[in-house]
């Protein structure tokens, strides 16, 4: 499961593989699963996402990477992309909205039709 959320924020395997070995080399991992309020799957995962986070942020920033553009997104794919933004590349909302120039609140309707429709049997 991890290692699945990892790879949709870094699709490079081999730093994936670094992240998950880093992820679970961490001393929150020991934190995270001795917490009882946590669920031991939701702190994995929150931590396998920052973990990728913080690989992706190195990795971009040493190629130079800039904000995605949208020019390929479709109006049906709005929803995707500002979702992708957020929880695959890291970018605060605030931002994404920004950017597209739209609201914070559309941007986050959108997010939630999103989520509407992946939840549609």
């Amino acid at each position: 499961m991890a290692y699945g959320i990892i790879l949709q924020i870094i699709p490079d395997p081999n730093l994936a593989q670094q992240a998950l070995v880093s992820l679970f080399a961490s001393p929150q991992i020991e934190q995270c699963l001795a917490s009882p309020s946590n669920s031991p799957a939701c702190a994995i995962i929150r931590l396998a996402r920052a973990k990728a986070l913080d690989v992706n942020r190195v990795s971009s920033s040493a190629i130079g990477a800039v904000f995605p553009e949208q020019s390929h997104v479709e109006d049906g794919n709005m929803g995707k992309y500002i979702f992708d933004l957020s929880f695959n590349q890291g970018y605060e909302l605030p931002a994404i909205a920004e950017r597209l120039k739209i609201s914070y609140v559309d941007a986050m309707k959108s997010m939630r039709d999103y989520f509407k429709y992946l939840r549609r049997p």
